[in-house]
């Protein structure tokens, strides 16, 4: 009976032993998918908002005559950098020409071209 009781003590121990064992291994998995949902999470909100911004592009490009609206848009804001420009060179004396020289700042206008400004002592 004494041995029956002794070997049934260690059966349960060992069932204990499993059970921490097992607790231990679920608690870090537990963790480890936590870590991972945070980073599907951030992943999913990057995702989103790059998707808003795909439908946003697409809408401008769907209305009607959208591609044209945005050649209107580009346009202006061309001339809208050649006013700035204007005012700039009015208040400072700057010679713009075309091609390069070493050391000057080159500023590629949207058709391709290069163009240098100098800006001239006073």
């Amino acid at each position: 009976m004494r041995k029956k009781l002794e070997a049934w003590k260690l059966v349960l121990g060992n069932l204990l032993m499993q059970s921490k064992t097992a607790t231990a291994d679920i608690k870090n998995q537990t963790e480890q998918l936590q870590l991972e949902l945070d980073l599907l999470l951030v992943a999913g909100k990057a995702l989103s908002v790059a998707r808003n911004q795909f439908q946003e592009a697409n809408t401008l490009l769907a209305w009607k005559r959208g591609h044209v609206h945005l050649r209107n848009l580009q346009k202006m804001l061309r001339m809208r950098q050649q006013y700035m420009i204007a005012q700039v060179s009015a208040l400072y004396l700057v010679k713009g020409s075309l091609g390069q020289s070493p050391g000057e700042n080159l500023h590629s206008s949207p058709d391709g071209s290069k163009i240098r400004f100098i800006i001239l002592p006073l």
